[in-house]
């Protein structure tokens, strides 16, 4: 009866860790898909992690948008600022679970400060809240 308590025990011990550690891939899958799309400047790209609904704020600009309206104002900031490069200077998480990085997005003349908030949406994580401003 002891064995098959400490089967049962070491079993579902495996299962709780093992859902962690998928969660936990999840999350850092989407900030390097986010990294990954804002360095060759794929609006497109990036927008496949936002959530349907995400808050821009560009350059002061800030609205919520569809993940569609988001591609074409992304790709506007792309096409007008260049990268050169992106790297994420700071990530973390708050104790809900919620995600966030900041980084510096480089270009031909300046750079800007990048922050995201990444947030668990129906099973999946997302991007909810992407900030682009000047340095």
């Amino acid at each position: 009866m002891r064995k098959n308590f400490k089967i049962i025990f070491v079993f579902l011990l495996f299962i709780t860790g093992s859902s962690l550690f998928n969660e936990s891939q999840a999350q850092t899958s989407v900030i390097t898909n986010v990294r990954d799309a804002i360095k060759a400047g794929s609006s497109r790209e990036l927008t496949r992690n936002f959530s349907d609904m995400v808050e821009l704020n560009i350059e002061g600009k800030t609205g919520n948008y569809t993940k569609e309206q988001a591609t074409f104002v992304l790709k506007e900031f792309f096409d007008k600022y260049p990268t050169s490069d992106f790297l994420y200077i700071h990530q973390g998480a708050s104790e809900d679970g919620t995600q966030y990085a900041i980084g510096r997005y480089s270009h031909d003349s300046g750079s800007f400060r990048v922050f995201m908030l990444v947030k668990k949406v129906n099973s999946e994580f997302k991007v909810k809240l992407l900030n682009i401003a000047e340095e």
